[in-house]
């Protein structure tokens, strides 16, 4: 083989080899897209319990919540904890109101969500998502 055949071989190694590493780190980074409710959505009516859908997840740093709801009948809205707790729709942290809503978690802790109607709120349509710290990234010896 000559001396272009085998740079050129070795280019297309290494362009391979670089491909896959930058997909890889890709993948490391992107989080998980959690639909709040899976198949129920956002919707009070589901009679989902909201608090045991959040509990069974893991959630992580950039993980992302996905809100799917009718947007003409309510909204969803971040609220502190102890207006989570009160179901005070009034002070709202962020309001979400496409009816197609995404939330990328930035940091370890609480967040809490529920609908902008406290009568939702107080049926159980509110959620406290806990998120754990996440674990140092894999070193490759």
């Amino acid at each position: 083989m000559g001396y272009f055949a085998q740079t050129l071989t070795t280019n297309k190694m290494l362009c391979t080899l670089l491909v896959i590493e930058l997909s890889m780190s890709y993948m490391m980074v992107m989080g998980e897209v959690y639909k709040v409710g899976d198949s129920a959505g956002w919707d009070v009516n589901s009679n989902l319990d909201y608090q045991s859908w959040a509990s069974s997840k893991t959630f992580r740093v950039d993980d992302v919540l996905l809100f799917e709801y009718n947007a003409t009948n309510e909204n969803v809205i971040e609220v502190t904890h102890s207006d989570f707790r009160s179901c005070n729709t009034s002070t709202p942290i962020k309001v979400f109101n496409s009816g197609n809503d995404s939330f990328t978690i930035k940091a370890p802790g609480h967040y809490f969500f529920t609908s902008n109607l406290s009568e939702h709120c107080k049926a159980g349509q509110k959620i406290d998502v806990r998120v754990l710290k996440t674990p140092p990234p894999y070193k490759f010896d």
